[in-house]
Parts: C-alpha cells; structure tokens; sequence
C-alpha cells in the first residue's frame, strides 16, 4: 500500500459518543468529557486502516485506563503529557504493546498523533 496524506486537507471533528469512532466503536461511557477532544482519522478507512490519528486533548484532561486490541504509538506533536509520572513534550513517544492497561494526564493543551498497528478497538 502507498498513502500519502495531507492532514491540513482533514478537518478535525469532535467525538460524539453516538457515532463509531473509526477502528474502535462507540466510545464507552467510562471516558469522560468527549466533547472536549477533537481528532482527525488519517487513515484509508476504519476496517483496512492504516489507523492513525491526530488528536487534541485540552490541558487537565484525564485519559483513563484502558487497553487496546492493537499494538500503539504515540507521538506528542505539540504541548505535554504526564505519563508514568515523566512529562513528554514535543516528540516525545509512548508505546504499548497491544492488551496492556495504560493511563496519562495531559498537562498542557496537546496534540497526538496515534498510530496502531492494527484495528485499535477499546477495552476498559
């Protein structure tokens, strides 16, 4: 597969916990204050991917523990994180292998970009 993406050419939307987000579903009720996240889906589409994703979280926000079906990455493009009590930056990188529990804080306004290596789905 060749995909070339121009993510400027991709608005960002708001999750909405009624619609399916791509690679993973309706976002379950545990994760709070999906109105104040935003994201873009890079991807070709939700059942072959690529999964990626750029998404904005607002500062104080709280990602809550969960797991995914899929190994990931993430990328902080902007602001910064706390995860396992280190604060990442810019560039900084997390990775987690598919089906292990994680959680971070996010600092300051920040932007992510995702990646799976496969379909994500959301187990909590």
């Amino acid at each position: 597969m060749k995909l070339v993406i121009d993510p400027d050419s991709i608005p960002f939307q708001s999750i909405n916990r009624e619609v399916e987000f791509p690679g993973v579903g309706k976002i379950p009720n545990q994760v709070r204050n999906v109105e104040t996240i935003s994201y873009k889906f890079l991807g070709r589409n939700q059942e072959s991917g690529p999964w990626m994703y750029l998404v904005k979280f607002p500062a104080g926000y709280h990602v809550p523990r969960h797991s995914h079906a899929a190994d990931r990455l993430e990328y902080v493009v902007d602001g910064q994180i706390r995860f396992d009590e280190r604060v990442l930056g810019t560039g900084g990188i997390t990775f987690i292998t598919a089906g292990i529990d994680y959680e971070y804080d996010v600092v300051t306004n920040a932007t992510i970009l995702v990646f799976f290596t496969g379909a994500p789905g959301l187990m909590m």
